[in-house]
């Protein structure tokens, strides 16, 4: 558990993703469903900072549940973030585009790579 800087913080996890084709009935936890990916994304090698928050989601004006809302939190993405994967169909002007959204938001540490979902 890692407590953040935000004025409001609530404590967030870590946990190291794990590559599966299915999950056993025996085995269905949140956690689980928060870090268990298909085996096609291994080569992600992904590690998942999440808040688990057990009051329920709001409803919006038509009374569903609203599962998309999320959480705004200060962090240091510079801390976070080691590689940009980009598609392997993206254009060069879209590379470019990264490149320089990199550069301007000071996300000097960030190493831009290709993704190999192709070469599997």
């Amino acid at each position: 558990m890692i407590n953040g800087q935000d004025s409001n913080p609530e404590p967030f996890y870590m946990g190291k993703v794990k590559y599966k084709k299915h999950l056993c009935d025996d085995s269905l936890s949140r956690l689980s469903l928060i870090t268990t990916k298909k085996p096609f994304y291994d080569f992600e090698k992904e590690l998942r900072l999440f808040i688990l928050n057990d009051s329920p989601p709001e409803k919006s004006l038509d009374q569903t549940v609203n599962f998309i809302q999320g959480k705004s939190v200060k962090i240091d993405v510079n801390e976070l973030i080691q590689e940009v994967y980009i598609s392997p169909f993206a254009s060069q002007g879209y590379i470019d585009e990264v490149k320089q959204l990199l550069k301007k938001y000071g996300y000097s540490k960030a190493l831009i790579k290709e993704s190999e979902i192709l070469d599997m």
